[in-house]
């Protein structure tokens, strides 16, 4: 069973439906992947940006409240049971990327919609119609 899939919970729905396929995969490849985090809200970045700054804690983001694709339900954070900085984890972000799905290199579990931002773009053009 993975764990955290209740984190999946308010991301982008055909995002989401491509995370569940992505993490069946993981799983058959023995990753034991589990969901750390998934849509995040303002508040939630808010604190993340903290950690660091004016919080306790290491820096773990660079993106305030509305820069983050956590925020808008497009991107999501799956670790495995092995670490961090595991093989595993290399290997999760590797598949992740030959199913076309967006990472970045400074945040291993990082997995999201591969052009988000023009998502974005496009659902704030409609509000301005």
């Amino acid at each position: 069973m993975i764990k955290g899939t209740s984190r999946l919970l308010g991301l982008y729905a055909p995002f989401g439906v491509a995370v569940r396929e992505l993490l069946q995969q993981l799983d058959d490849l023995a990753l034991q992947p589990i969901v750390t985090e998934g849509h995040r809200t303002y508040e939630r970045q808010r604190e993340l940006y903290a950690q660091g700054r004016t919080a306790p804690g290491a820096i773990v983001t660079q993106a305030l409240p509305g820069e983050s694709a956590h925020n808008f339900g497009l991107a999501c954070d799956i670790t495995t049971e092995y670490g961090y900085n595991s093989v595993q984890q290399k290997d999760i972000q590797r598949v992740a990327r030959s199913l076309g799905f967006g990472t970045v290199t400074w945040d291993l579990p990082h997995v999201q919609h591969p052009s988000w931002w023009l998502i974005l773009k496009q659902l704030r053009s409609f509000k301005t119609r």
